[in-house]
């Protein structure tokens, strides 16, 4: 099964809730989608002190989102919806992102 690229910027209450649900429950999410989520790297002003689940641990940790964005793997970058508001007001450019996936909550698997 091929996997998609992720990027996470933000591991806030929704950041942090989003990898533990793709980390916990990686197995369903491919079966659903039919393509596993791979999170390749991720963004927080204070990454140093996250833990982070133990599957993802190859993860690229930075404090730079634009490093999160520009890397060449990443096929799809995620942002918790407050930070999507905050690059708005600040009218920060979003046309060099290869995809922009807002998660408007962290994602739920229906069993």
């Amino acid at each position: 099964m091929e996997a998609v690229n992720i990027g996470i910027v933000g591991l806030g209450n929704v950041g942090s809730g989003t990898l533990a649900i793709l980390a916990d429950n990686a197995d369903q999410i491919a079966l659903k989608l039919g393509f596993r989520l791979h999170v390749a790297a991720v963004c927080s002003r204070s990454v140093a002190s996250k833990e982070m689940p133990p599957s993802l641990a190859s993860a690229i940790k930075t404090t730079d989102w634009r490093q999160v964005v520009n890397h060449p793997a990443v096929e799809i970058v995620a942002l918790p919806l407050a930070i999507v508001e905050a690059f708005y007001r600040t009218r920060d450019p979003f046309q060099d992102w290869k995809q922009l996936l807002k998660f408007l909550a962290p994602i739920t698997i229906a069993g």
